[in-house]
């Protein structure tokens, strides 16, 4: 089966606009779905597990890159400072 290189387009802005509800529970799923290169996900699925009350997952989402060496500047460093 091949993969719809523009799914994942769709697939932020109907969690973006979950998320933008309230609706984490139901955002985060899509989150997921976007292949792991997608510019933010990592920021959007730390968002969504924050409103989740899921606060050690969220962390552990922003430390993953940081922890294996992977060059993280910006946004993920400040989204770990936030939560």
């Amino acid at each position: 089966m091949k993969t719809d290189p523009l799914a994942a387009r769709p697939r932020y802005i109907l969690a973006n606009a979950l998320m933008a509800a309230g609706r984490f529970d139901e955002a985060a799923p899509h989150i997921q779905k976007l292949p792991d290169d997608f510019p933010g996900k990592i920021n959007w699925l730390e968002r969504a597990r924050v409103g989740q009350g899921r606060i050690r997952e969220a962390i552990e989402i922003l430390e993953d890159p940081i922890n294996r060496g992977d060059e993280v500047t910006g946004e993920p460093r400040g989204f770990l400072g936030y939560v």
